[in-house]
């Protein structure tokens, strides 16, 4: 976040579990992010969290979860989706 008052502690990528395919029709990436790098969230008391994606394809262009750039995604939270914290 552009706004934050310090860096976050680094994460321990290796704990980061992702798998992607990749085909002719299209691609599916899925992730599963322990808790213990979300670094100052506490996924009990808010199983939600905001979510945004922006994929650059060198063939065609970017694709954005939700609002592209030119709505300010990168400094307004409020036009990300939702995701669901689940065990």
């Amino acid at each position: 976040m552009s706004r934050a008052k310090e860096p976050p502690p680094a994460v321990d990528l290796s704990q980061i579990q992702l798998a992607a395919r990749a085909g002719r029709r299209g691609w599916s990436v899925e992730l599963a992010i322990p808790a213990a790098s979300l670094s100052g969230w506490n996924p009990a008391e808010h199983p939600r969290i905001g979510f945004f994606y922006k994929i650059k394809d060198t063939q065609l262009g970017s694709q954005h979860l939700t609002v592209d750039d030119e709505l300010g995604w990168n400094a307004d939270p409020s036009t990300w989706a939702t995701g669901v914290l689940v065990k």
